[in-house]
């Protein structure tokens, strides 16, 4: 490839100017005539049985046009109450409670009005009867006989000499090697339990949808999403609506990180219209964010690991326990990818999905990654003391390389771990001795990118400019990314290609925008639109200039024969053809669904203060590398490195939900507390270029990798610090101080 000249440059986003003037439209802002408010019921109790729900007093209340409850939900999807219960484990999304509620926050009634004020006040009317019934919201309690059971008769099979309870409702495992062997090997052994709390992403705008139903029965529905398609899916899956009747319009999305992947209070106001005969709003307020929409798992994670005196890993073995919340997910098991960064022979890791009285959990990018890392890279820095080596010289001791398999056993392809980790060595943060009172802490994170579909139009249009249409949703800058892609394959200037973003009935099909996926494979299908254009172009130009297509050279938006550069022919002039019947539009199309697992790896270091009379923890310097493969545009993509890493840091000293009795005591962000800009310095990036086989240009995924090491990097700086290993997250100021106090230091 000769030196780009549009990618790889900081070309500015595209969505800017509208963003900054308020003239993008989030779902919020979406307004339909004759629309009609909502409210939820939601339950104040973590686990009841419903003995009585009366909504008639609701239903003839002033401006109420609907009521739905679970009951309406049941005969939407063809459900009599025996079969539901049956299947409530398999109905992961449980919208509405039908016959008891699991978690606080749980919706049991939902009311649609002529105004906000009304539907509130109907609220009020509802009678509700509840027998309460035993809670358990902590995962090792609920794993345990005899805790109180969620869904009753679920337990998987375990194990003969494993007694669990019925909550425990998956188990996965990876055994390679003898690990008693290893150990045998090993001249340090240390075992270690880690715990981290549920925490929310943290988006700023709340989950909001508007649907309408038209006279002949077609849906359609703005919602702030990361995947239009999926948002059909779901809708269609709960309420039985075939496809061809549902049309999802993705409005701008103001933060999803996971969270908004999948449907959430999508179906509910879609019934809500269906129930009404009008259209019908629904904008989540804070507290039910909170409360009831899909947090990130708790997670306890006993790891035991054993080295030689030089520091080589011999063996690890370890049990992941994750919090699911109320219902099962399709949650990675993310304990065996912990140690997929390193060489370990011998390797014995099970991984347990176990249900509690809490909101179900849902995707926080990289989901449940950080959590594993938190464990597996704090027991490496703890062998690193032991052994007095140097945390990073431990690491690339045990780095895995091109050619290494994965924990299940497949090969790694070209990777760039060591090249990141060397970068790090360079670094001054490395290089040079912290200054007095600080302390540094090293973790690294791997995320290997899902692939899924995407897909891609491209039209030229009669004046020579491009009209790209694409079905992912823009979260983190992608139309940008992809009219660079345009403009370097065409050598067009950027205000000469204009990316929509499509919904279900204008776009093809995409799937979900996360998992470090969408410029990976969505910028694949998008080349190999411009390919077919460019196909189209050659032929028309050749046969315009009647020489052969081998013949054609091209540059400056002009085609010519070998060796005549002054007989010419335009794209505008070919594409100008197609006006008004005289030729073929010119259009492309690209899809791509498979692309090989290309990791990539991030190397963070934090480096701290900590305050011994108050406990406070302060981070004075952060660097977070990454291998990207190629940077598309580096300035957005040191924006994922920067926000995730700030996401990472949170967790690690401030973020997590507090139970009490089954009720979350601190569902907003006064008592959640989340870090400012004020709370941290700037975040350093360094980008490490190692390009990936089948990325567009050898771009790797960037949103993931870098909220995977912080949770780990800031607990060895704070350990190093205090010299005291902290094992369990936040690391608040309170906790840091109890810490101190127990050893006599604060």
């Amino acid at each position: 490839m000769s030196k780009p000249k549009v990618v790889g440059q900081r070309v500015p986003r595209v969505d800017v100017p509208d963003k900054v003037t308020g003239r993008a439209i989030f779902a919020a802002d979406v307004a339909i005539s004759n629309a009609l408010a909502s409210a939820v019921l939601r339950s104040p109790h973590a686990h009841a049985k419903i003995r009585r729900l009366d909504v008639s007093r609701a239903r003839t209340a002033e401006g109420v046009a609907a009521v739905i409850t679970g009951q309406d939900l049941l005969q939407a999807q063809g459900l009599t109450m025996e079969e539901a219960r049956r299947l409530r484990p398999a109905l992961r999304q449980h919208y509405l409670a039908w016959d008891k509620v699991i978690y606080a926050g749980q919706a049991v009634a939902v009311v649609a009005a002529t105004t906000q004020e009304a539907a509130q006040k109907a609220l009020g009317l509802i009678q509700v009867d509840y027998e309460l019934l035993p809670s358990v919201t902590d995962v090792e309690t609920a794993m345990k006989p005899g805790a109180p059971a969620l869904h009753p008769n679920l337990a998987v099979r375990i194990s003969a000499k494993v007694e669990v309870s019925d909550n425990v409702v998956m188990r996965t495992e990876i055994r390679k090697g003898d690990v008693a062997a290893g150990f045998a090997q090993a001249d340090i052994v240390l075992e270690e339990t880690f715990r981290t709390q549920m925490v929310h992403q943290g988006y700023m705008e709340p989950h909001a949808v508007t649907a309408s139903v038209a006279a002949d029965g077609k849906i359609t529905v703005w919602t702030t999403t990361q995947g239009s398609f999926s948002i059909r899916q779901g809708i269609s899956q709960t309420l039985n609506i075939p496809d061809s009747q549902l049309r999802v319009i993705p409005t701008e999305v103001g933060g999803g990180f996971g969270a908004k992947a999948f449907t959430l209070i999508e179906p509910l106001c879609v019934l809500l219209a269906q129930k009404a005969g009008r259209p019908v709003k629904m904008v989540m307020s804070r507290e039910e964010e909170f409360i009831a929409a899909t947090p990130a798992p708790p997670v306890v994670y006993r790891l035991k690991m054993g080295a030689t005196r030089d520091g080589r890993i011999t063996a690890a073995e370890g049990t992941a326990i994750f919090d699911a919340g109320a219902f099962a997910g399709e949650m990675a098991p993310s304990a065996m990818d912990s140690l997929a960064l390193y060489k370990v022979p011998n390797l014995s890791l099970e991984h347990f999905q176990v249900v509690t009285n809490k909101p179900p959990v849902g995707a926080y990018r990289a989901p449940n990654h950080p959590q594993g890392a938190f464990a597996s890279e704090s027991m490496l820095d703890m062998i690193a003391q032991s052994l007095s080596l140097d945390p990073l010289e431990l690491r690339l001791r045990n780095a895995v390389q091109d050619g290494d398999a994965t924990p299940d056993g497949v090969p790694l392809g070209r990777i760039g771990f060591k090249e990141t980790l060397q970068r790090i060595r360079e670094h001054p943060i490395w290089r040079e001795k912290p200054k007095a009172g600080r302390s540094r802490g090293l973790a690294c994170g791997v995320w290997t990118p899902a692939a899924l579909t995407s897909t891609a139009q491209l039209q030229v249009t009669p004046d020579g400019s491009f009209a790209l249409t694409m079905g992912s949703v823009d979260i983190t800058g992608v139309r940008t990314t992809m009219a660079q892609i345009v403009a370097e394959e065409f050598g067009l200037d950027m205000k000469e290609v204009a990316v929509t973003t499509g919904d279900t009935d204008t776009a093809g099909y995409a799937d979900v925008s996360g998992g470090s996926r969408t410029t990976r494979t969505t910028g694949t299908a998008v080349l190999r639109a411009c390919q077919d254009v460019k196909a189209q172009l050659r032929e028309r130009a050749a046969a315009q200039l009647r020489v052969s297509i081998e013949d054609l050279e091209y540059g400056d938006k002009k085609f010519w024969a070998n060796g005549s550069p002054k007989t010419s022919v335009s794209i505008e002039a070919i594409a100008g053809k197609a006006v008004f019947g005289r030729g073929d539009v010119i259009v492309g199309h690209g899809q791509c669904s498979r692309l090989g697992r290309e990791p990539a790896y991030a190397v963070h270091v934090a480096e701290i203060s900590v305050d011994r009379e108050t406990g406070q923890v302060q981070v004075e310097r952060y660097v977070a590398a990454q291998d990207v493969g190629f940077a598309l545009n580096p300035t957005l993509v040191e924006g994922q490195l920067q926000g995730s890493a700030v996401q990472g840091i949170g967790w690690a000293l401030s973020e997590g939900y507090v139970y009490r009795n089954g009720i979350l005591q601190n569902p907003n962000f006064l008592d959640y507390r989340m870090l400012t800009a004020a709370d941290l310095p700037p975040i350093e990036p360094v980008l490490v270029e190692v390009a990936a086989p089948d990325g567009p240009y050898g771009a790797r995924g960037v949103g993931e990798p870098p909220i995977i090491p912080p949770l780990a990097a800031v607990a060895n700086a704070v350990s190093r610090a205090i010299g005291i290993r902290i094992t369990s997250l936040p690391m608040t100021s309170e906790a840091v101080w109890r810490a101190l106090k127990a050893r006599g230091q604060a």
